[in-house]
């Protein structure tokens, strides 16, 4: 599949049947099958275009911190092969014709190395932050945008989320899952946390909506994977050019989807995969219980959505799919 690599476990075939029998979808469908979460331990579209540049007449980038907003003077900025630093104000002024897809490289310490393309209207490049008062690094970016979240898997991938045309996300609980109350009181928190920590950009919701993105929520005690692998819970979504179109979370009892589980579950959904820090949400085997996204969860994921679907590490997003 050319345009959106599959990332699952047993295989394309396992997952959907059409007429009785085994067959491959058509080349637009991808799937991926997200992690199981084993719960605490014990004791592109042209919406989805990312912030970068001027247009194809001289004019002014403005480099700045994705976690603060502040400028980043000394920048240095290659711009169509001409090399620009950026003054105290973190401005850089072009000085001559910069056509539309020039290539475009960023370079400051404390932040990932930005590769893109210049585009028209966008006068800002917002950089990828490896510091500051999060303490997110390198290392946690990559594992947790960009390392497979799939159970016995450390691959690397591109990053995977909703489109930007589709910013609202329908939680769909089976029967059983509708009928208990502590559930349903878990799934409203969870979706609110996830809205929230996404500034509102993307909203999750209770029930069916057209035109909204659904995950379908289900309870399969019996399921191969939450047998054969021992989880709590599973995700996994289907994409199309590496942007999510819908997902399922399969849940092995009621009970766990008034866990803490759900709101991981609902992270795997955005396109996040597994922290390496141990006390959060998306941490596999958490060493307490939180009920939100830590201050660098959220970092990373207002991170995620001002990137395209496709983006690869450290931060580059010439060949996204989308673009």
């Amino acid at each position: 599949m050319p345009a959106e690599s599959q990332r699952n476990r047993r295989g394309i075939e396992d997952m959907m049947r059409i007429n009785g029998s085994r067959r491959l979808v058509a080349v637009w469908i991808g799937v991926m099958v997200g992690c199981g979460d084993n719960g605490p331990s014990t004791p592109l579209v042209a919406s989805d275009l990312p912030s970068s540049t001027a247009g194809s007449e001289p004019g002014t980038l403005t480099i700045v911190s994705g976690e603060t907003g502040e400028p980043l003077s000394g920048a240095v900025l290659h711009v169509a092969g001409r090399e620009y630093v950026a003054d105290p104000s973190g401005r850089v002024s072009l000085d001559r014709s910069v056509p539309t897809g020039a290539s475009l490289d960023a370079r400051m310490p404390g932040f990932l190395f930005r590769e893109t393309l210049v585009r028209a209207g966008e006068t800002s490049v917002e950089m990828w932050p490896t510091g500051g008062a999060t303490g997110i690094d390198e290392a946690y970016t990559r594992v947790l945008v960009y390392t497979s979240a799939a159970v016995g898997m450390s691959t690397m991938e591109a990053l995977e989320r909703p489109a930007l045309d589709t910013p609202r996300i329908a939680l769909i609980p089976a029967a059983a899952i509708a009928l208990d109350p502590g559930a349903m009181s878990t799934l409203r928190a969870a979706a609110a946390e996830m809205t929230d920590a996404l500034g509102g950009a993307f909203v999750y919701e209770i029930g069916e909506r057209p035109g909204a993105i659904p995950v379908n929520l289900l309870v399969e005690p019996n399921n191969s994977s939450i047998i054969d692998d021992n989880l709590r819970a599973f995700t996994r979504c289907w994409m199309n050019r590496l942007a999510i179109f819908r997902c399922d979370i399969v849940f092995r009892s009621v009970d766990i989807v008034s866990s803490e589980t759900a709101l991981h579950e609902l992270g795997h959904t955005f396109g996040l995969n597994h922290s390496s820090i141990r006390s959060e949400i998306m941490a596999v085997r958490r060493t307490h219980i939180p009920t939100a996204f830590s201050p660098r969860e959220r970092l990373v994921m207002r991170m995620m959505r001002k990137r395209p679907p496709g983006n690869l590490f450290p931060d580059n997003d010439r060949q996204a799919p989308a673009l």
